[in-house]
């Protein structure tokens, strides 16, 4: 997949994908410990309801997000409570009737009753595209808008932290389709891996910032835990097979799942 690819694909409802994103020139994005913990509770807080997530691990200056876009029926229930407007450039795609005010079609409740809309209704509000398209289409910027929200608002409790005004992240994240199992299962062995696979790590065993503990703990989670651990056969097997593709890990997946 080229990098442009990967910085425009759309995030479709009930795929899975691996969402990541490093720090603007290679710089941290987490400088005290307790950075990773208000990135995690931001995320919970932004993203818990457009997406359901397998796994994750945050390293100094990058991150990697194992994800599972909700339905489309959730997700037209819980944008239409958290947005009220959607950007010209998005509505400016579809081609407005020059007939029609640009406020009406800004509105986000308005679009969505479009996309229910026969095609002779929605003609007199675009001269593009039909009502199934513009479902999908926005439900697709709905979830990535709200992503990029979510960084904006991390980058933004970082920069007052430090009084710095640059940008943290790179300025558009990168995503890849996950689409099948056996590759869904590689990349939660992947990201388990990263600490040790960036030198920051010995053994899976060391404290880090990623789902792995999460994944063996008993303890409540908003990780899809249950559905991972019966990929990998049960808690048993999961640690297993982690231990051992820790161990013999080659670099061989590399051009699956590498974020350089």
């Amino acid at each position: 997949m080229s990098s442009l690819q990967e910085i425009t694909q759309p995030l479709v409802a009930n795929q899975f994908y691996h969402i990541f994103n490093r720090g603007n020139g290679g710089q941290r994005i987490f400088l005290q410990e307790r950075n990773y913990e208000h990135f995690l509770s931001k995320y919970k807080n932004y993203m818990l309801d457009y997406w359901d997530t397998y796994a994750y691990a945050l390293l100094p200056n990058h991150f990697h997000l194992m994800i599972k876009v909700k339905s489309e029926k959730v997700l037209l229930e819980v944008a239409t409570e958290d947005f009220t407007k959607v950007s010209k450039s998005f509505v400016n795609k579809w081609t407005p009737n020059p007939d029609i005010p640009p406020t009406d079609l800004l509105n986000f409740k308005n679009l969505v009753n479009l996309t229910r809309a026969t095609p002779k209704a929605y003609a007199n509000y675009f001269l593009t595209g039909d009502p199934n398209l513009l479902r999908e289409s926005l439900l697709q910027w709905v979830v990535s808008e709200r992503f990029r929200r979510f960084l904006l608002s991390y980058a933004k409790a970082i920069r007052s932290q430090e009084g710095d005004k640059g940008s943290l992240f790179q300025k558009l994240f990168r995503r890849k389709r996950v689409d099948d199992l056996n590759y869904q299962k590689q990349l939660v062995l992947y990201l388990h891996r990263n600490y040790i696979h960036h030198g920051y790590a010995v053994d899976l065993s060391d404290d880090n910032w990623t789902s792995y503990n999460s994944m063996r703990s008993d303890r409540p989670t908003s990780l899809a835990r249950q559905e991972v651990l019966h990929w990998f056969g049960g808690s048993a097997n999961f640690q297993q097979v982690h231990e051992r593709y820790a161990d013999e890990w080659s670099g061989t997946q590399k051009w699956k799942i590498e974020e350089d």
